[in-house]
């Protein structure tokens, strides 16, 4: 099965860090970064751990993300 788990990092690098060690050692099966603190480039050295997604617009073309246009939807309210 799916094995889900919840980190709440709080932009905290060192629970980012430990999240991507527990894909590294397949405790989970994915991971989904709805903030992060680890710049994209750290994070690159880590695309061959497993599978992960932005939630945010990182500009980098080698990660999966998922993102709105966040002033157009306030401006929409």
């Amino acid at each position: 099965g799916v094995h889900f788990s919840l980190y709440q990092t709080n932009y905290q690098l060192e629970k980012e860090i430990f999240a991507l060690e527990q894909l590294k050692q397949r405790q989970v099966d994915g991971l989904i970064f709805c903030s992060k603190a680890m710049s994209d480039e750290a994070l690159l050295d880590w695309r061959e751990t497993g599978p992960f997604i932005l939630c945010q617009d990182s500009g980098e073309q080698h990660f999966a993300t998922v993102s709105i246009p966040h002033k157009e939807a306030f401006r929409l309210g």
